[in-house]
């Protein structure tokens, strides 16, 4: 396109007789038109925004007060002729109660008074007249100063009765003051009445735009608990949607805590708001501390977003900081918001440093089997003869016979004497010897002795007898009757001693 553009311009300038000649850009102003077209207005573009500054000042049009003029109208003035005339004599009443109540606070000073060229002075500073008290005041406060200061200047030149009121007084009292003074302190602060549980109080704010994206912040009260959506907008259909997730996971709250934003004070949020049962309230506008818990939420996910890497998937951060979040102490609960909103940890990855830990707990068990001195894996059938252990009276070992197994190492014995033990099977030895008496024992009587070995905690020796037994004995053609109904005895063989006590 440019090798025709220019040789349209060669056949163009062909028809004329002309001389080529370089200039500077600087001097060819006319061909370089395109790009240095005058600006218009140039005036009124400034490289910098400017800041206006605007001082309100109470215009007089009467002419300044002079100490002629006080002197003149201190003649004139009643209470200030009379206080005149009295310090000129220096004649005052004995006491304060004799003095007049407009004059008390010139009697109060009198050691200080004096008279200088006709003007009444107290130390350096003027007694000023009422007439001129007004004018004076305005004086002071033509260019807006502060209470403090207007005090200090007033202090060099004048004075009368409750001047420092006055003075209070006009600067609470201009309007141009008032318009422009800074805040006021802060009021002391109100924390929110803690809730009796979850789900009793909400607090809801939005986040944004942070790259273009929009989220909600819903937080808890009493837990701690946090929940963030990701929004297209923050319209009120997008959040009434996350609302009514909300609910349908963790239950309807009793309160709402938001600010004052248009999609909150819509119409249509009072209405979804209302049938739920929720009382919604709004904070102050302008007062983000008032809604502290949430403000302080959002804080801390927009720092959050701030360090995740730019190309990164905001839908998988959002879940990782929420069960970091939710998974951690916080500090003004000292738990996590999990063990408060759930009643349990949420399990993260290093929960799985705990299933390692397990592992370890099985195999010292292993390794505790393994070093174990007892190896004997002995067992016994019903009907073999054994050597059972003897607490009582008699041989250590007493012969038996297995009439029941209870568990893999305890086994039910009868002895030849008729009484039925209860024996481990450390407590159990082989018997070689076959010439004991065979006795079958029926089930009846196998459970009831079950039930009563259960009923006895004791480790003591416990002999169960019923009177199944005399049937059993009658079969197996035991020596009388009465052995099986009778409990054997053991009566102590220690010589008694009756004590010896003194015949007084």
């Amino acid at each position: 396109m440019a090798a025709h553009r220019l040789q349209r311009y060669a056949v163009f300038l062909s028809g004329y007789s002309y001389k080529i000649e370089f200039i500077n850009g600087v001097n060819n102003g006319n061909a370089d038109a395109l790009s240095r077209l005058p600006i218009k207005d140039s005036d009124n573009i400034n490289d910098a925004e400017s800041d206006n500054f605007f001082i309100n000042l109470i215009m007089t049009n009467i002419k300044s007060i002079t100490d002629l003029d006080i002197c003149t109208e201190i003649k004139e003035d009643k209470v200030l002729r009379e206080v005149y005339f009295r310090v000129l004599s220096n004649k005052w009443p004995d006491k304060i109660k004799k003095v007049k109540d407009e004059l008390k606070p010139y009697f109060n000073r009198k050691n200080e008074l004096t008279i200088e060229v006709g003007c009444l002075l107290w130390g350096h500073r003027i007694v000023v007249p009422g007439k001129f008290q007004k004018e004076l005041l305005n004086e002071l406060h033509h260019t807006h100063m502060g209470t403090v200061k207007m005090k200090s200047v007033a202090r060099s030149y004048i004075w009368w009765p409750g001047i420092d009121y006055d003075i209070q007084n006009i600067t609470k009292s201009c309007v141009a003051c008032l318009a422009n003074s800074n805040n006021p302190p802060k009021s002391v602060l109100h924390s929110w009445p803690w809730p009796e549980g979850p789900s009793q109080r909400i607090h809801l704010d939005f986040l944004g735009p942070v790259d273009g994206k929009m989220f909600i912040v819903i937080i808890d009260a009493f837990s701690k608990w946090l929940y963030v959506k990701h929004l297209l907008n923050i319209t009120t259909v997008s959040t009434i949607k996350v609302l009514r997730e909300y609910f349908s996971i963790w239950g309807i709250p009793k309160k709402l805590v938001t600010d004052n934003g248009p999609s909150l004070c819509s119409y249509e949020m009072e209405e979804f708001l209302k049938i739920n049962g929720v009382t919604h309230i709004k904070t102050p506008p302008y007062s983000p501390s008032t809604n502290g818990a949430a403000e302080n939420a959002v804080k801390t996910f927009k720092m959050f977003l701030k360090k995740c890497a730019k190309n990164s998937d905001i839908e998988d951060n959002i879940s990782k900081f929420i069960l970091a979040y939710n998974s951690t102490n916080h500090c003004s609960t000292g738990v996590s918001p999990a063990e408060l909103h759930i009643g349990r940890q949420l399990n993260i990855a290093l929960d799985r440093l705990i299933v390692k830990a397990k592992y370890n707990y099985t195999k010292s068990l292993e390794r505790a089997k393994e070093n174990y001195k007892g190896g004997r894996t002995k067992s016994y059938e019903i009907g073999d003869e054994v050597m059972c252990r003897n607490y009582g009276e008699g041989n250590k070992w007493i012969q038996g016979k297995i009439i029941q197994q209870l568990s893999p190492v305890t086994y039910l014995i009868k002895i030849i004497k008729g009484n039925i033990y209860k024996r481990h099977l450390n407590q159990i030895i082989d018997c070689m010897n076959k010439n004991g008496t065979e006795v079958e024992i029926n089930g009846d009587l196998l459970e009831e002795l079950q039930n009563a070995d259960n009923n006895k905690g004791n480790i003591k020796e416990q002999i169960v007898i019923s009177e199944s037994v005399k049937e059993a004995e009658k079969e197996v053609e035991l020596e009388t009757e009465d052995k099986v109904e009778g409990v054997e005895l053991r009566k102590s063989r220690r010589v008694i001693k009756p004590p010896v006590r003194l015949d007084l």
